[in-house]
């Protein structure tokens, strides 16, 4: 988004300001509208509004000069980005990892218990009876953690987002 406002910027036409304020709008109401409801898996409809006019403002573009052409081409490839940027956080907010998955991690855990009682108790036995609960409990956690981005005290945050609004803020005409 922030390659889209600045393509926008050194585009040369007055009349592409409006655009750039609805893309401001827009950046602001992924983080203040839609981010909340991604921890549902949903998209906001005022978002997807505000997306559907930008990209037919940029479609309706008219270059004037060799120029405003050649950035134009690279002002439609951003805009397709953006676009399928949005999809695809929609797309991974709705992804879990499957019960069968748990169930799975659950019956290995139980066997590799059961094979460690048919050893007998050595050095070495003691050690890899350590390492293993910890390395286990280590990627369970980090699987736990990542099975849903947008929810939970370690969830995504819109922090580049919020950076990426501060840059726009600064850019002129």
């Amino acid at each position: 988004m922030n390659n889209l406002d600045r393509l926008l910027t050194r585009f040369g036409d007055p009349s592409i300001a409006p655009i750039r304020v609805e893309l401001f709008d827009y950046m602001n109401s992924i983080v203040n509208d839609e981010w909340a409801l991604l921890q549902k898996g949903e998209g906001n409809t005022k978002t997807h509004m505000l997306w559907r006019g930008i990209s037919r403002k940029l479609m309706s573009i008219e270059p004037q000069t060799n120029r405003q052409t050649a950035m134009y081409t690279d002002i439609i490839k951003k805009s397709e980005e953006v676009a399928e940027s949005r999809e695809a956080r929609i797309e991974r907010a709705n992804i879990r990892l499957p019960g069968l998955f748990w169930i799975v991690i659950l019956i290995c855990m139980f066997a590799l218990m059961g094979i460690n009682t048919l050893f007998l108790p050595s050095d070495s036995f003691f050690l890899g009876l350590k390492i293993l609960p910890i390395t286990m409990g280590a990627l369970i956690s980090l699987l736990v953690i990542t099975d849903q981005p947008f929810k939970g005290q370690n969830s995504v945050q819109p922090d580049s987002f919020y950076k990426i609004i501060e840059s726009i803020k600064t850019r002129k005409e």
